[in-house]
């Protein structure tokens, strides 16, 4: 079934002009002009464009959004806006157990799961990859995790659709204690070297105030969250009561509460292969 929106003779001045003003739908989108009189084969991709004889009622140039009705072979298939956001280190320390030398191809790591979560939420739609939210956290008097923060921000940030987000990490307020007699030990006695080791902070506030602003903003209709912290429940929860899914990235049976929650789930392990990092030859 077809539904025509007329549109003013000034949109029609471009193709452009007329889908963008509905792009944002969830509808197939097919645009007719009045400059010809043949039909052009659509464009694959989300909407196509063709033109028609002006006639009747549709004399003025409209914008045709398409239903979908079963069996119509003319629409061009359900497309979900999918977005992946990953804990860095939870990931990293899950799939380091599944496989201890496993490197990340970080540029196809989020068309994966997006590809992934597009099957499991529809097995006849695609996904539309919007992007990868990637958070993590360093020590800032670390040498080893300046060169981790630099490696997030000159490589990783910099392929389509990644953006980085990383905190420091911050020393803890308790040294630690003896488990035996409990005495708190703020300084090692043999070289007077601080024992309080550092925490991650702010990394689980950001990825969820991001998850929902970007809802809010129709950034994305499925979320691809991965991370095993339970305390990304309630953001879960929220985001299903607005309509949108999300769809865990676990590491099973890691984080199990978590993806009972959700509203589905992938095993990110078994497709690794897919997002293995090969060095070039």
């Amino acid at each position: 079934m077809w539904s025509p929106v007329p549109i003013s003779e000034r949109e029609d001045e471009t193709y452009g002009t007329a889908i963008r003003r509905v792009a944002g739908t969830d509808t197939q989108i097919l645009y007719y002009g009045s400059n010809t009189t043949h039909q052009a084969t659509a464009q694959t991709g989300r909407y196509g464009v063709r033109s028609l004889l002006p006639q009747g009622r549709l004399a003025r140039p409209c914008i045709f959004l398409h239903c979908g009705m079963p069996g119509d072979d003319s629409t061009l298939g359900r497309r979900h806006r999918i977005r992946v956001f990953v804990d860095f280190w939870n990931y990293t320390l899950s799939m380091r157990a599944v496989d201890q030398d496993f490197r990340t191809d970080w540029s196809k790591l989020g068309p994966v799961l997006s590809h992934a979560a597009a099957s499991v939420v529809d097995a006849t739609a695609n996904g539309e990859y919007q992007g990868l939210n990637f958070y993590g956290s360093h020590d800032p008097n670390s040498a080893k995790d300046k060169k981790l923060l630099r490696w997030a921000r000159t490589v990783v940030d910099t392929f389509p659709g990644v953006t980085v987000s990383m905190v420091a990490r911050q020393k803890k307020h308790s040294p630690p204690t003896c488990p035996i007699c409990r005495e708190s030990v703020e300084n090692c006695r043999a070289c007077g070297a601080d024992m309080r080791g550092t925490e991650e902070k702010g990394v689980d506030v950001r990825m969820a105030t991001d998850m929902i602003s970007l809802a809010w903003a129709g950034n994305y209709e499925i979320a691809v969250l991965v991370s095993s912290d339970r305390d990304f429940v309630p953001v879960a929860e929220f985001l299903e009561t607005r309509g949108l899914k999300v769809i865990h990235g676990a590491f099973p049976p890691k984080g199990a509460q978590l993806t009972q929650r959700c509203w589905g789930s992938i095993n990110i392990g078994r497709l690794r292969e897919r997002f293995r990092f090969s060095s070039p030859r």
